[in-house]
């Protein structure tokens, strides 16, 4: 996907821009961002699960 999507995209911001400096700082702040988003969304996903886990491991009385 980046190489399809990310091509296009740098080339359009080096046209307009001018600079490769904003160039691969826009794609490094966008690449950035992806990987925290995953990474919140993998911390969420193993917090609810371990939650659950824990509570469905209490015995009942």
């Amino acid at each position: 996907m980046g190489t399809i999507l990310g091509t296009p995209f740098a080339g359009f911001i080096q046209d307009r821009t001018h600079s490769y400096v904003v160039m691969w700082l826009t794609l490094g702040v966008a690449l950035f961002s992806a990987a925290m988003f995953l990474l919140f969304m993998e911390l969420r996903y193993r917090i609810y699960h371990v939650a659950r886990e824990e509570i469905d491991s209490v015995p009942k009385a």
